[in-house]
Parts: C-alpha cells; structure tokens; sequence
C-alpha cells in the first residue's frame, strides 16, 4: 500500500480528520486516509456519498473512528442507516 506522507503530521496537528466521499473518492485512497492517521491522537472520519448499506458497508469494513452519513431526513432514513451499521440480529450488515 502506498502512504500519502501525512502519517506524521495528522496526529501532530489535528484531533480529528474528515475525508469527504463526495468528491471522487475511491475506497483505496479513503483505505489510505484512514490508515494515516491509526496510531495518532487524530480520529478520522469518512463522509459517505449516500445512505446506502451498499456504500456504508466497505467504508466500515476501513474501521475510520466513524461515518458522517448525509441525506437522513426521516426516522426511517435514520434507522436504515443504523441497521446497515450493525451485525444481526440488530442489524443488515453482512458478517463478511
């Protein structure tokens, strides 16, 4: 995997790291985001494009500190957001 040279810095500058999914963003480069800032004091969040198990799901397979999940405007858009975030039974994420 190939590093973007702010594993240093993150930690030394930041407390928390926000990668936005709604610019063109792959799931490698958010990989090396997330992966930059392990190990410093710095959280790293990742914003999803969508409310969309299909998109949450490979983001927290990343493990970031967490997802910012845009376009929940119901309790019902709300709790399909939480259940793609959580393993049966409480939850639709897959176990693999």
């Amino acid at each position: 995997m190939r590093t973007t040279g702010d594993e240093h810095n993150w930690g030394q500058f930041y407390d928390l790291g926000i990668l936005y999914g709604k610019s063109p963003l792959t799931i490698e480069s958010a990989l090396e985001h997330v992966m930059a800032v392990k190990g410093t004091d710095c959280a790293s969040f990742v914003r999803v494009p969508w409310n969309k198990a299909e998109v949450i799901n490979p983001v927290l397979d990343l493990a970031p500190a967490g997802i910012i999940n845009p376009m929940v405007n119901t309790a019902e858009e709300a709790n399909a957001a939480v259940l793609a975030c959580r393993y049966p039974p409480a939850g639709s994420r897959p176990l693999e």
